[in-house]
């Protein structure tokens, strides 16, 4: 199946869950009354408020993040809206129902509140995730900028399978890259971006779940060798955000355990 062919697969699946409300709702209008309302004063303005900003909500998951984030939460809130006034008009039809302009009112009313409710839920789904750690390490900083930027000597890292070169790269160009792949197969792609050796390396890092950068601070303490690892990672899928710090920290643990390993174990040599 082709590239453009699974977009406009997936463009009609982002617009399900607003059809099914919509489909839901021209129902729920069609009838004469409507079983286990709640029977307080205005329920019915609370009701229509509630399912139009789910309505909101989706129909700007189906229009999707490449818009600006006010112009999605104008452009939401008037598709829903005027969807409110066709309802009305659907309901002023139907026997024992009437329309109302303050039913409309609140049908906006919850579009804007839906709409600004998956903004938000997108700016933070897009906020980076940083995780740091730093470690002084018991070697001269040359052994370690080379154990670490190596792409050929990485049987010490107990989470990598194997690391595929891309056009022959090497650890010290900017804008080559490289695939790490762990022990199932999964690919992470790696671009070189800054090389300062001995001191600096940077990388920006993407797989199927996360996109993000990496920046590695070597520095000389005398004999010894402070290191600073920080990533910067955003989370491509929403499920993944809550758990995106604690799996980096995980990982960074790990890193510098098989490091600390591989430097004792060439002192021994």
């Amino acid at each position: 199946m082709g590239t453009a062919n699974k977009q406009q697969i997936f463009l009609i699946f982002r617009w399900l869950p607003a059809l099914f409300i919509v489909g839901c709702s021209w129902y729920l209008s069609s009838q004469e009354t409507i079983a286990h309302m709640p029977r307080f004063w205005n329920a019915d303005k609370l009701v229509h408020c509630i399912c139009f900003a789910g309505l909101a909500f989706w129909v700007a998951f189906g229009i999707g993040t490449k818009v600006r984030v006010h112009k999605q939460i104008i452009l939401s809130t008037i598709i829903v809206s005027l969807y409110g006034i066709i309802d009305e008009l659907h309901q002023s039809y139907t026997p024992g129902r009437e329309s109302s302009v303050f039913d409309w009112l609140s049908d906006t009313l919850g579009a804007g509140i839906g709409s600004v409710v998956f903004a938000a839920a997108c700016t933070w789904m897009c906020a980076r995730t940083t995780a740091t750690i730093k470690k002084l390490l018991h070697s001269d900083i040359h052994r370690v900028w080379h154990i670490v930027t190596s792409l050929d000597e990485y049987t010490w890292r107990s989470t990598i399978h194997t690391i595929e070169r891309v056009n022959n790269s090497t650890a010290d160009t900017v804008g080559k890259q490289f695939v790490e792949y762990d022990a199932t197969g999964y690919a992470t792609t790696f671009t070189i971006t800054a090389v300062v050796p001995y001191a600096r390396w940077e990388l920006d890092m993407e797989n199927d779940n996360i996109k993000g950068h990496w920046i590695g601070i070597f520095t000389q303490c005398g004999e010894q060798t402070e290191i600073s690892f920080t990533e910067h990672v955003v989370a491509k899928k929403i499920l993944l955000k809550p758990f995106i710090k604690s799996y980096l920290k995980k990982q960074q643990a790990q890193y510098v355990a098989d490091l600390e390993k591989e430097l004792a174990a060439r002192r021994r040599l």
